[in-house]
């Protein structure tokens, strides 16, 4: 699932790079370290200010966690519903330069997903709660986008919530795979702010339009193990990784556009065009475009293992990844 930890070990960069949430041992250790990063200094880990998620002082134990995201506060309008048109740009981050440095102002915000369908969120530095949502049902899926929590519950439920709000936004039930097992659940924005739901089922892969009044399949693919994906910012294509090989289908006409032999456990799409595929062992990030038949560039780490990936833009606007990885002989 997204965002669930992996291998007990958490690892997870905010939806600005502004914060990186890390534990490398999370049965032994009661607690998450919350550092935060910044452009200046080249995204250097100063061990002086990190802070931490201390949950020996509350009643939630770092063992429980099912799912862990970020939000930011933001001034865009209410993701649930259909936005007002807008020029198309290439790409979300694409946009000027104002509307980035306002973004780097914004406030980061930690969620955590506890059994008995508790939602917590914490300060961006960990130390404080700033809202808990109780939902009725266990939670089997979580994804953010912006300042807005979206949640799966185990009635096939969706809820929508602001992060500092108990009542949802916006609540859906899923119809077309009410009678299947979810095995991951991806929320994306794409272009003019509106949102696509990948649902993952073991012999189907779902994409489900929640802006209309009643939300709707827009596409199915007979994809079997289907494990995580991403859809390019225009909406175009989806990006598929089940349990031997990475898929990129044309969502309108579910048209196979192109296809790799290849692990993966994790995907980002940036720049429409270019995917970041990490493979399952998370020693290798392949680079490829879609209308390339093999991949354009590898990022490989010796004797190490990547935890999670995202894209930072300098000062002259240029894309940068910025990679987290575990030194496994430390």
């Amino acid at each position: 699932m997204e965002g669930e930890p992996k291998q007990n070990i958490i690892a997870s960069f905010s939806q600005d790079a502004s914060k990186f949430a890390f534990q490398a041992n999370l049965p032994q250790k009661n607690g998450i370290d919350i550092y935060p990063l910044d452009p200046t200094t080249g995204y250097k880990i100063n061990s002086s200010f990190v802070s931490c998620v201390d949950y020996e002082s509350t009643e939630f134990h770092a063992s429980d966690l099912l799912f862990l995201n970020w939000c930011k506060s933001t001034d865009t309008p209410n993701i649930g519903s259909r936005q007002s048109k807008r020029k198309p740009v290439e790409d979300n981050a694409s946009e000027n330069k104002d509307n980035d440095k306002r973004e780097l102002k914004t406030e980061n915000f930690f969620v955590n997903a506890f059994p008995k369908g508790q939602l917590v969120i914490y300060s961006s530095n960990g130390k404080d709660i700033v809202n808990i949502i109780r939902n009725r049902q266990e939670i089997i899926g979580l994804d953010t986008v912006d300042n807005n929590i979206w949640v799966l519950d185990s009635n096939k439920v969706v809820k929508i919530f602001d992060y500092k709000s108990n009542k949802p936004l916006k609540i859906f039930t899923l119809i077309d795979e009410k009678n299947e097992d979810i095995t991951n659940f991806q929320v994306f924005k794409i272009i003019e702010n509106e949102i696509l739901i990948i649902i993952f089922t073991e012999n189907n892969v779902y994409v489900i339009d929640p802006g209309k009044r009643r939300p709707s399949t827009k596409a199915k693919f007979e994809i079997f193990g289907g494990i995580c994906g991403g859809i390019s910012f225009d909406g175009q294509y989806i990006v598929i990784a089940n349990i031997d090989n990475l898929y990129v289908y044309d969502i309108q006409n579910q048209e196979l556009i192109k296809s790799w032999s290849l692990q993966v456990e994790d995907i980002k799409i940036f720049n429409n065009n270019y995917i970041f595929a990490l493979t399952t062992k998370g020693q290798l990030l392949n680079v490829y475009q879609i209308n390339q038949d093999d991949a354009i560039s590898s990022i490989k780490v010796a004797n190490s293992e990547i935890l999670d990936f995202t894209r930072v833009r300098d000062d002259m606007n240029n894309s940068n990844i910025l990679i987290a990885w575990l030194n496994v002989n430390e």
